[in-house]
Formats: C-alpha cells, sequence, structure tokens
C-alpha cells in the first residue's frame, strides 16, 4: 500500500510553496458548487471556488489493488453555500466530487488529481459536517449475482416487479399533524397496516419530493419511520404508495403478481 502527500510529493525549491486544495461538488439536479483551502477564493475554469467555508481534508490514502481508499471532508456550514437545511434535506446525497490541487498563483496551470468519487455518508457537529468520500473502488464491494431467499428480491414497481404503482396511489392532504413523525389525514379509508413498509411523497412545502417509509397505518392515522427535518404541517398535500412486505402470499393476494414473484417461497428453512 502506498499513500500520497502533496505537501511532500510536491519538488520544493528555495521558493515559496503556492499550492491550494480545491474540491468541486456537482449535485444530482446538476448545481456545480467549489471550495477550496486558501485563504482567498479562486476562479478556475469559470468555477468560483469559495473559502468562506473552512474546508479541510484528512489524509489522501491510494491502495495498489482493489482496496478501498479513504477520504474524509470537513466544512463549516455557511447559509449561502452549504445550509444544514439542504444537508439534512438530501440535496448533497451522492453528489459527484472532484478533488485537486493547484499553483493558486497561476489558476490556468494543470492541476494534480487526487480523488474523484461520491459523497457517502454525512454527519453534522458543532456547526460543521463531515462528508465521506466514496472513490470508484467502492463500487467493487457490491454484491453480484443473485441470492436464493424465500422473499422477492424486486422492489415494489420497478422493473424486476412489473406493478404499475400509479394504481395503488393515493393522493391526500395533512389533516392534522399528530407528532413530529405522525399524521392523520380523515379521507383515508383503507385496513389498518394497509400503507404500512410503503412511502409517502409530500407534494408541497419543505419536504417535498424526499421519500420517507411508512412504520405503519392505524386507520387514517400514518406513522413515518423517520423525523423529517421540517416540520409536518397541516394542509400539505402528498402521495402515498401501498407496501409490499416481500412474501409469495402477499405477491399473490395483494398483486396478483405471482408470475414474477423474484424468490423461492418453498426453499426448506431447515438446516
Amino acid at each position: 500500500m502506498t499513500k500520497f502527500n502533496t505537501e511532500t510529493a510536491m519538488i520544493q525549491s528555495n521558493a515559496v510553496l503556492t499550492l491550494a486544495t480545491c474540491w468541486k461538488l456537482k449535485t444530482k439536479n446538476g448545481d456545480i458548487l467549489g471550495f477550496t483551502d486558501l485563504d482567498t477564493d479562486l476562479s478556475i475554469d469559470g468555477i468560483k471556488y469559495n473559502a468562506r467555508t473552512g474546508f479541510n481534508r484528512s489524509a489522501v490514502e491510494s491502495s495498489v489493488g482493489t482496496s478501498v481508499d479513504n477520504l474524509e471532508v470537513e466544512a463549516i456550514i455557511d447559509s449561502d453555500l452549504l445550509s444544514e437545511d439542504d444537508i439534512l434535506s438530501g440535496k448533497y446525497d451522492f453528489a459527484e466530487i472532484t478533488i485537486f490541487v493547484i499553483d493558486y498563483t497561476n489558476p490556468a496551470s494543470e492541476k494534480l488529481m487526487l480523488r474523484t468519487g461520491w459523497i457517502g455518508e454525512i454527519s453534522l457537529s458543532s456547526g460543521k459536517f463531515i462528508a465521506e468520500i466514496k472513490g470508484l473502488m467502492n463500487s467493487l464491494n457490491g454484491t453480484l449475482g443473485d441470492l436464493y431467499s424465500p422473499s422477492c428480491r424486486a422492489n415494489l414497481g420497478d422493473k424486476k416487479c412489473n406493478i404499475d404503482l400509479t394504481k395503488y396511489e393515493y393522493i391526500g392532504k395533512i389533516s392534522t399533524v399528530v407528532s413530529e413523525d405522525a399524521f392523520i389525514d380523515l379521507s383515508i379509508n383503507r385496513h389498518d397496516n394497509y400503507y404500512a413498509g410503503g412511502k409517502v411523497y409530500f407534494i408541497d412545502g419543505p419536504n417535498a419530493d424526499k421519500p420517507f417509509q411508512i412504520a405503519s397505518q392505524n386507520g387514517n392515522r400514518i406513522n413515518l419511520m423517520t423525523t423529517p427535518h421540517f416540520k409536518l404541517e397541516a394542509e400539505t398535500k402528498y402521495k402515498m404508495y401501498v407496501g409490499c412486505d416481500k412474501s409469495f402470499d402477499t405477491c399473490i393476494n395483494t398483486f396478483n403478481n405471482a408470475i414474477n414473484f423474484r424468490g423461492e417461497p418453498h426453499i426448506n428453512k431447515k438446516v
């Protein structure tokens, strides 16, 4: 295993070393943001790299072979550039990130690329955030092929399942907010837990478009699996979809979709 350290890798002369580390972030919706650890802003290839966020990074570690490289970046939360609301709402989830070193006295010079990858887990602490960077090798950690299982391997509504979710879509409106993660819609008339395991997408309001898993449904009360970052509000419109427990019985009785069941329900479970 070899480690690359920018500060020692550069050939230094009697002149002052004029290096700055920059990182470019491209979100899923196409927005591009630039940041640098220099104490002044930089303009590179038409992109402004902001210094106000107090950007910092861990040592960049690269390995020979297929082991996963490790890197974290840390920055101060800035209301104009990196707001806490944007982070918690998932704006930067799976964003593409490029980290490089450049001579800040000559921004048009060639870049020394350090890492290209995607934003992984993000944690917040004391007015700053720490983001894990997942490199290209991380994709090799996934499971290739299917595993035998008595439950279905497809996700409800995907190409393997082939169920048209619009037939199970319910559009409603919050009548009363019960708690931070629960609300009542007086128009719901399904039996208990018909929507359990399903998803809610708020149509308007600050929580719009982000999916929320349904933990349980008791009459016309919906309990969410996680607490939305923004408070729930009465009169908010939403879309809701039925859930699936991936069992063969549910596939037959609820969806009449046994032909597309992607599991082995008759596997002998005894070892």
